[in-house]
């Protein structure tokens, strides 16, 4: 998919590295999303996908590497122990979210409450200016009917596409989305998949982890493929997919798609 992207990046990663005990599950990561860019990893399961996107959002501590956002520092570790903060930190992480397997709504609260509550409680906006921003996005995921229902009477995709619509709400620079169709039944898999698509298409700034290959084909801008802690390759859809230079690329790819 070919969208206007800039060279501006919204997040850039050097040499993270981040451990478990004594398993490196994070081996001097280098990456950078630009602005209205979809790049998308794959890898097999436990290659260090979900755990890169939570060192990023700041909900894992990492032992060494310096993540920026929007060309600020975010988060700097360099003797393996103390970690150092930007001085806006609290603004930084605001300008990302995240979308999980999980959909993590608040069962008590209807679909709309879920999605007024971050622009309240956070972001301070009045409300009328919440309400209108909740409309906004959850007819935009389409979920315009849906909006007084209560979590137990929607169904998972629903569920998901209103987690998506909850990080819309705050207006974020960059939205991560780790693995958010892989609890759905198949049959919800392409609604979720065509909203992701649909933000896509106008420009928003998506760092996207899946096992969803035709998404990653003909969505991303750029795959990575990671394995063991680290980016083994990085390139154009057609290149990864089609002219995978490594062979561990390649070993993944014949057994995924066969």
């Amino acid at each position: 998919m070919e969208s206007e992207v800039s060279d501006t990046p919204v997040v850039q990663v050097e040499g993270l590295s981040k451990s478990f005990g004594k398993s490196l599950v994070l081996n001097s990561v280098d990456v950078s999303v630009v602005r209205g860019e979809t790049l998308v990893v794959i890898g097999p399961s436990g290659s260090g996908k979900s755990t890169l996107c939570r060192t990023v959002m700041g909900l894992e501590r990492f032992s060494h590497g310096k993540i920026s956002i929007e060309g600020r520092l975010f988060a700097e570790c360099t003797n393996g122990k103390d970690l150092r903060l930007g001085s806006d930190h609290k603004r930084r992480r605001l300008a990302m979210g995240m979308v999980c397997q999980q959909y993590t709504l608040f069962p008590q609260l209807s679909v709309r409450h879920n999605v007024e509550l971050g622009p309240a409680k956070v972001l301070h906006l009045s409300k009328r200016v919440v309400r209108e921003r909740a409309e906004a996005v959850l007819t935009r995921v389409g979920l315009a009917e849906k909006m007084d229902s209560y979590p137990a009477h929607i169904s998972g995709g629903q569920k998901q596409r209103a987690a998506i619509a909850r990080e819309l709400a705050m207006d974020r620079r960059l939205i991560m989305f780790d693995e958010v169709t892989s609890a759905l039944d198949p049959e919800l898999v392409h609604e979720v998949l065509q909203v992701m698509r649909e933000l896509a298409e106008a420009g928003m700034t998506m760092l996207v982890v899946t096992h969803e290959m035709g998404f990653a084909r003909n969505v991303a801008n750029r795959v990575i493929f990671m394995d063991n802690g680290s980016i083994v390759e990085s390139g154009s859809p057609a290149r990864v997919f089609d002219h995978p230079e490594q062979e561990r690329t390649k070993t993944f790819l014949e057994h995924l798609l066969g």
